[in-house]
């Protein structure tokens, strides 16, 4: 498993509080019928407004990925039937990279399995197969809104979450 005992963890409350702590607890034995393990974030809770039993969606990061936000318009099939995206290389051909889903947000998705550096087919990616040759015109980028830092507050809070087991 790759949580441990004080692992930073965020996690969203259901009326969209953000809050954040560390993990205090990681059970030792698996849930036989859900193959979860309990485990318990401690949250700063100053004023004593989160209450016992709020829902709350956690967020435990196990590692760190290059990823890319797309839009899903731009997805392809190659084949064999793998989800991917057209590129076009230095040289003008196209390209197809399978990609993998990391995480979806209401304005895209995050991949991963594209090249650090791409250049994205945005129209007509479903009219070119790889090896063809193309010319680019350039679409202006779309600026991506900045992350914002949730508030933590101090006395101790502790919220229980289920961890799948990796089998």
């Amino acid at each position: 498993m790759h949580v441990k005992v004080g692992q930073m963890s965020t996690g969203t409350l259901s009326d969209g509080l953000q809050v954040s702590g560390a993990i205090s607890f990681i059970g030792q034995q698996s849930d036989p019928a859900t193959r979860t393990y309990p485990i318990e974030i401690r949250i700063p809770n100053p004023s004593y407004t989160l209450r016992s039993g709020i829902t709350t969606e956690i967020r435990i990061p196990v590692a760190e990925v290059m990823a890319q936000k797309i839009s899903p318009a731009l997805f392809a099939l190659d084949d064999a039937g793998n989800i991917g995206v057209r590129t076009v290389n230095q040289n003008g051909r196209v390209e197809f990279h399978r990609v993998e889903i990391v995480e979806d947000d209401v304005d895209g998705v995050w991949i991963t399995g594209l090249p650090d550096i791409a250049t994205l087919i945005t129209v007509g990616q479903e009219l070119v197969v790889p090896g063809e040759m193309v010319e680019i015109d350039f679409e202006p980028a779309s600026e991506m809104p900045a992350a914002i830092p949730s508030p933590v507050p101090a006395p101790q809070t502790a919220i229980h979450a289920n961890v799948a087991n990796e089998a």
